[in-house]
């Protein structure tokens, strides 16, 4: 069964025109969950709901900035090169919502 599953999926991306389609819904089916999830994550969160408190601690010589939300277990969330924490602001809030649900 799975010799012939194989060389089924060969022959059909092995046509030219069939290849081409399969590529194009692709990259439809990423470009499509992508912007889904982007409008998810920076949907606006009610202030009210969310309160961000910024602190900061001595790590060595030097200081460490850092937000926390809500209270219960915690969650490290650590942003890339060029970048800050305010981006995870939106997520952040998110997650402490579902946490206070979730018991």
């Amino acid at each position: 069964m799975e010799v012939v599953l194989k060389s089924l999926t060969l022959a059909i991306l092995e046509h030219q025109p069939m290849r081409k389609l399969i590529i194009q819904l692709f990259i439809v089916i990423l470009v499509v969950s992508g912007s889904i999830g982007y409008v998810f994550v920076n949907r606006a969160t009610p202030a009210s709901s969310c309160t961000i408190t910024s602190l900061t601690a001595q790590v060595g010589n030097g200081t460490l900035s850092y937000s926390q939300v809500g209270n219960g277990r915690s969650i490290l969330l650590l942003h890339g090169l060029f970048a800050d924490k305010e981006q995870w602001n939106t997520i952040m809030c998110r997650l402490s919502l579902v946490a206070s649900f979730a018991g």
